[in-house]
């Protein structure tokens, strides 16, 4: 089977389409939805395994269909044999694979510009993706200067599930609704985010050399010792510093040649000031670039400060704050009691022992009053869904009372339910004749109504 192929978005000005973009238009320039396009046509043809299909659960677990692994790889094979075309591997970072690893930098749960979904439709009479906007790290748009929007506006949904079944290019995958709407409102940048808006640039500068022939012979580690040599007179403690990785951490990469992160790569350019398309193609020519083309550095901002040492115990305001939970109401943990006080569980322990074994005792026996109170609850409901089954003459197998609550229920209270087959003499009736099965529903119903439908036996 043969599908009509349609053309990829690669010279637009919001970047290149993802491919997982390209297979949600092709599934509606077919008129069907994008998981039966892959169920019926996509899988089928490329021969996976039949259990790997059942276990997508709707596709949310597809993978990294855009990425430089495997997955990718396979994708594009088989959509380029249903489509006849042969351009399809650069909606990915497969080009890229022997400039940068990509584990952990993608992102699942989808982001999207708003401004640019709505300039697409404007323009473009479509919507797509664009690679870029896969990436966890490219959080704000570079061309309209603000953040990607990760939370439907409609439905309140965090995951906006662009890989799924039922998903529609430019729409929430949740509720369906399409996130150019007046509803979605985008967030301006802040002027404190200027190293993050240049991270999103050069994470774009990547994406757009994707095309280059010259990308194939780049080697991710010979990026790395030419930004040292380049921006750091080979000082490769003070280029650990400047992107925030450990010293040992870069000497061990590179001394494996262990392809750096995407967005370590990125952040070189960044922090040099080196724009990324001479970053990466000038490690394989070793030429340095003109200083008219170096870019002002952006430092990458400090992590924060560590959390101050904790001051000296107010031991009168523990002890006053210790009584007023074994007094009260509520029964919080020893651990709640010591954060609002700002210290520590053993702290308490040490300068006021006898309160501090009161809460916690109050804190357990109120566990386990809940605890048997909930025990005594799932009994009495198996016992319920176990006396209907008998009054119509029905054998309460386990499966039958996993039917009226859950397979939970019966597992955890299993000694209830062998007791309670005992007490009524339906023990080892289960696989017995019919008319033996009979007689004992029979005289457990007898037993039940001479004990008005109450068990007798304890939780």
């Amino acid at each position: 089977m043969k599908l009509q192929s349609i053309e990829p978005i690669v010279d637009a000005r919001w970047g290149r389409e993802r491919l997982w973009t390209y297979t949600q238009r092709l599934a509606e320039h077919h008129c069907v939805l994008v998981g039966d396009l892959v169920r019926e046509v996509i899988w089928p043809a490329s021969g996976w395994p039949v259990e790997k299909m059942r276990s997508l659960n709707g596709l949310e677990r597809i993978g990294f269909l855009d990425g430089a692994g495997d997955t990718a790889l396979d994708w594009v094979t088989v959509l380029q044999n249903l489509t006849g075309r042969r351009d399809l591997a650069r909606l990915t970072f497969l080009p890229a694979a022997g400039l940068a690893r990509l584990e952990g930098a993608e992102r699942y749960k989808g982001a999207r510009c708003i401004e640019c979904v709505r300039e697409m439709a404007n323009r473009l009479d479509a919507c797509y993706d664009p690679l870029c906007w896969a990436l966890k790290d490219y959080t704000d748009c570079a061309e309209h200067n603000v953040l990607l929007t990760d939370v439907c506006a409609s439905c309140g949904t965090k995951d906006l599930s662009i890989v799924r079944a039922t998903s529609r290019v430019g729409c929430c995958g949740k509720c369906g609704v399409w996130m150019g709407a007046e509803a979605f409102k985008a967030e301006s940048v802040l002027e404190a985010s200027r190293y993050q808006v240049a991270i999103s640039e050069a994470l774009r500068d990547i994406v757009g050399i994707l095309d280059d022939p010259r990308l194939a012979k780049v080697d991710g580690t010979s990026v790395m010792e030419y930004a040292a040599k380049l921006s750091f007179e080979n000082n490769f403690a003070e280029m650990a510093r400047a992107i925030g990785m450990p010293k040992n951490t870069l000497s061990v990469q590179l001394s494996r040649r262990t392809k750096p992160r995407i967005e370590t790569v990125a952040t070189l350019s960044v922090v040099s000031g080196v724009p990324v398309k001479h970053l990466i193609f000038g490690s394989t020519t070793g030429r340095r670039v003109s200083f008219r083309l170096v870019k002002e550095p952006v430092a990458k901002p400090a992590l924060p400060e560590k959390k101050m040492r904790r001051g000296n115990l107010d031991v009168a305001a523990a002890e006053a704050e210790l009584r007023r939970s074994v007094r009260g109401a509520k029964m919080p943990p020893l651990k709640k009691v010591a954060e609002k006080l700002g210290t520590t569980a053993r702290s308490l322990h040490k300068h006021c022992p006898e309160l501090a074994k009161q809460v916690s005792a109050r804190y357990l026996s109120n566990r386990r009053t809940k605890s048997e109170n909930r025990a005594e609850r799932d009994c009495r409901r198996i016992f319920n869904a176990f006396a209907t089954l008998v009054l119509a003459e029905e054998f309460p197998t386990n499966r039958r009372l996993s039917e009226f609550l859950g397979p939970v229920a019966c597992l955890k209270h299993r000694a209830f339910y062998v007791a309670t087959l005992k007490e009524y003499g339906l023990t080892g009736r289960g696989r017995a004749p019919a008319p033996i099965q009979l007689k004992a529903l029979r005289q457990a119903r007898s037993l039940l109504v001479a004990n008005n439908l109450q068990p007798s036996i304890e939780s």
